[in-house]
């Protein structure tokens, strides 16, 4: 119970508030879709927030930086995968396909580098990243709505998606980059 402090539990309601927002998103119902987005906002401020006040406040444990990465990486690409059921557009799914690839390349690179006892801290390009991630979903998912210039809404979120994608593939390729000997020697 050493690891349950205010930080974590934050991160831990991330988590568990990932399949109520899934379900807001994909079922079509406007009053759902605007709680999904609420707890998706609310979400994303947790994200911040659990960092912040773990730095603030000493409370960093092992836990936390294991779970805290899991946590938005669970948000993020289960909202993705939702959004694409709900907008069947190649102009989404391109950009969340690269995020997905993304996120799976350097998670794979994070575990060789654990096992070589060799930590990568995240890049700001990381961080960037993910800002416009969560920006791209909350505009994805208010396009669900029936709201006027809605088709304008839909191609801003597409836009923002896709700078993330952008921003995703340079920063994993900063990743790799960083860590180059240690893939070398692999190989």
């Amino acid at each position: 119970m050493k690891n349950i402090n205010l930080p974590n539990l934050l991160t831990i309601a991330r988590l568990l508030v990932v399949p109520v927002i899934a379900v807001c998103f994909y079922v079509p119902i406007d009053g759902l879709v605007w709680l999904g987005l609420t707890l998706m906002l609310v979400a994303t401020i947790t994200d911040y927030l659990d960092g912040f006040l773990a730095r603030a406040l000493r409370l960093k444990t092992a836990f936390g930086a294991f779970l805290d990465p899991l946590a938005d990486k669970v948000l993020v690409l289960s909202c993705l995968f939702v959004l694409n059921l709900r907008h069947t557009n190649l102009l989404v799914f391109v950009p969340s396909m690269i995020i997905l690839w993304r996120e799976l390349l350097v998670a794979g690179l994070r575990e060789y580098l654990g096992q070589q006892q060799v930590t990568l801290p995240p890049s700001a390009g990381g961080k960037w990243k993910a800002t416009f991630q969560f920006i791209a979903i909350l505009i994805l998912a208010l396009a669900l709505l029936p709201l006027q210039y809605q088709a304008h809404i839909l191609m801003v979120g597409v836009a923002t998606l896709t700078l993330a994608a952008a921003l995703g593939a340079l920063s994993a390729y900063d990743y790799f980059q960083r860590c180059r000997q240690h893939i070398i020697d692999f190989v």
